[in-house]
């Protein structure tokens, strides 16, 4: 018996077999409740549209469309599509942008997308800047969060939170409890579109109970750089669980950041921050008012 071409037989089919299985890139079947990194520019969920997301083999077809309140009136736009030009960006047979995924690691997925990405910035009501730049392989990645908590909401949420609302928010570490109103000022709080059953939330937290010199704010970046500045992102909730007609329950994504501010000096131009504590958040649970105040 002659071993020799057996043996070649068994090398070369090992070798074809690894090849198949490393060209079969894992997808996700829906990235709802992503993190987009695009080229190192972050998309968290609360601001993020999925229009359109068809996955395919190792592709997906997609629209997706980003909006930021900045302040009041002032507002920044992002859409990722196929769109060629700026008056196509918005047009109703507007082509989707191609992603190609080439790996995964944990709950990161890799790969490089093509495209064009039209960003705009509306200040009170005017146009200040329009741009439409074309994508060709650009590197993306998309981050889904590290548990299994529910990343799509079951059911719709409150179209508004008035003053007395409760809100009992679990982190990893203790339950608050806030009043709005009373302990905290609600400053934005919206329904995700189309189907309202995801929103982002901007709150004004009081001070942490016992500890009056530290401040307490929510964001979904872990960069606390980032949580100073306009851009910081809102928490992300998807509503769960409605358990009466004012009870609703849900998963929170984010953090909840405690820090100091060091005294402005002369010399300073900008408050100094130390960060004491970060706690990530888990769920949320609200309770209307029994009468709207």
């Amino acid at each position: 018996m002659n071993i020799l071409p057996l043996f070649s037989f068994f090398l070369i089919t090992a070798v074809c077999w690894g090849q198949s299985v490393a060209g079969d890139v894992q997808i996700p079947a829906s990235i709802n409740g992503a993190t987009i990194n695009l080229d190192g520019e972050l998309y968290y969920p609360s601001n993020i549209t999925i229009e359109r997301y068809e996955p395919q083999k190792n592709t997906a077809r997609m629209i997706i469309r980003y909006h930021k309140r900045l302040m009041p009136r002032i507002h920044l736009s992002d859409s990722l599509t196929g769109a060629t030009t700026i008056e196509e960006v918005y047009g109703e047979k507007v082509k989707p942008a191609l992603v190609t995924f080439t790996g995964r690691k944990g709950n990161v997925y890799s790969g490089t997308v093509s495209g064009s990405l039209f960003s705009h910035y509306n200040y009170r009501g005017e146009e200040e800047q329009q741009n439409l730049a074309m994508l060709k392989g650009e590197k993306i990645e998309f981050i889904f969060p590290d548990d299994n908590r529910p990343v799509t909401g079951s059911i719709k949420g409150p179209e508004t939170l008035k003053k007395g609302t409760i809100l009992q928010i679990q982190t990893d570490k203790r339950t608050l409890s806030y009043e709005i109103g009373r302990n905290c000022e609600l400053l934005y709080y919206f329904l995700k579109y189309p189907d309202e059953k995801e929103a982002g939330i901007v709150l004004d937290l009081d001070e942490e109970p016992g500890k009056p010199d530290v401040s307490l704010c929510l964001s979904a970046s872990d960069t606390f750089e980032e949580v100073m500045t306009m851009f910081d992102p809102e928490p992300y909730m998807v509503f769960t669980k409605k358990l009466s007609d004012k009870i609703y329950e849900g998963a929170f994504f984010g953090y909840l950041y405690g820090y100091t501010t060091s005294p402005e000096t002369n010399d300073a131009q900008e408050s100094n921050y130390t960060v004491t504590f970060r706690e990530k958040l888990l769920s949320i649970t609200i309770t209307l008012p029994l009468f709207f105040q």
